[in-house]
């Protein structure tokens, strides 16, 4: 819901303003970049806080890098 809401929050500010050369995959990056940076501070703060153990860090931690892979692959 969030995410959804930063997205229209992004369409409606920068409409005025958006690079006619920018895509709308370009901005799917841009956010999908940012909820993964979000995803691996929030995994950080987890493990800092021994909410989660090394084995399950390292999961969430290889998950994420697969996603990440993943979106840069859909980019190209």
């Amino acid at each position: 819901m969030a995410v959804r809401e930063e997205f229209e929050r992004h369409l409606v500010d920068g409409a005025g303003d958006a690079d006619p050369s920018e895509s709308p995959r370009s901005a799917h990056s841009l956010l999908h970049s940012s909820a993964l940076q979000a995803a691996r501070l929030a995994v950080l703060e987890m493990r800092a806080r021994d909410e989660i153990g090394d084995d399950a860090f390292h999961q969430m931690e290889e998950e994420l890098d697969w996603l990440e892979m993943a979106g840069r692959r859909s980019d190209e």
